[in-house]
């Protein structure tokens, strides 16, 4: 029940997120230096957290290297296709199909990790992924409405995979506290993006730049790290196969967070309804699974 909760509240946070990263992206139409600033306020809010919980009185680096590797991908280039995805389909539509995640993680940890595939986490994972089929083939769209957004979120998608797949076997295996392998990602996460930043714009006031993109990208940030913090928790508690179909909430959250406070922008038409129901089962079916 620990992995369970867990894996909802990230779903929730995330799914926040998408919205809390759309607002951003008006004030500052810049994914890259989003990225940057949402994963850079997120090891902020790690820091404290794992520092509060006492995670960062000791720290081993044999044990959080592989955490610092895994970090430059997910979530370093991550979230820059993250923040394109956003931009191009709007925080709905990007997060209803990077709930696609779920197939790959569980096929993976089921053919890697030997997790056991029963018959309610399958249909579980067939309801929730398929609710967010529905509202991604929706014909209704947003004037912001980019066809390439529907590739920056399958991208995504591959890449959250494979952290919960190589995070739930680096926990289990290394015997990382969880807060600790977080805050280790979210750090090497800001460093790529720096680094990115630093290389591909040279003659840019960069300092000036990201001091302006605090502001807008700020409850983005927050929200990033606390998400982190708790997903890679609910991966040290739970199987894969339990926490990645639950983590994939987000995109009923995003849904309902787009209707009540972007309306007629996003242009959500009336699947919305049986897509939201479908992912609601989907939730039941995982969450009652023993």
């Amino acid at each position: 029940m620990v992995a369970v909760v867990l894996g909802l509240a990230a779903g929730v946070l995330i799914g926040a997120i998408g919205l809390a990263l759309r607002n951003g992206l008006v004030k500052v139409p810049d994914p890259e230096l989003g990225a940057f600033t949402t994963v850079a306020i997120g090891f902020m809010v790690a820091v404290v957290v794992a520092a509060g919980f006492g995670q960062l009185s000791h720290i081993d680096l044999g044990q959080v290297w592989p955490f610092l590797a895994l970090g430059v991908l997910v979530p370093g280039f991550s979230q820059i296709l993250f923040l394109r995805g956003v931009r191009d389909l709007g925080p709905s539509r990007h997060l209803v199909v990077m709930s696609t995640g779920p197939l790959f993680a569980g096929a993976a940890a089921v053919a890697l990790l030997g997790e056991p595939l029963t018959m309610a986490l399958a249909a579980g994972t067939v309801l929730v992924i398929g609710g967010g089929a529905m509202l991604a083939w929706e014909r209704t769209r947003p004037a912001h409405f980019r066809l390439v957004g529907f590739a920056w979120a399958l991208a995504t998608a591959g890449l959250f995979a494979s952290r919960d797949i190589f995070g739930r076997w680096l926990t289990g295996g290394h015997g990382t506290p969880p807060l600790l392998a977080a805050t280790a990602m979210l750090a090497s996460g800001a460093v790529t993006l720096l680094v990115f930043l630093v290389v591909t714009r040279r003659h840019e006031p960069l300092v000036r730049s990201i001091r302006a993109s605090a502001g807008p990208f700020l409850i983005a940030g927050v929200l990033f790290g606390a998400g982190y913090l708790v997903l890679v928790a609910a991966l040290d508690t739970g199987r894969v196969t339990i926490v990645s179909p639950l983590f994939a909430t987000y995109a009923l959250w995003g849904l309902l967070l787009s209707l009540l406070f972007l309306g007629k922008t996003e242009g959500i038409g009336r699947r919305t309804a049986v897509a939201s129901l479908l992912v609601v089962s989907g939730i039941s079916v995982i969450g009652i699974t023993p």
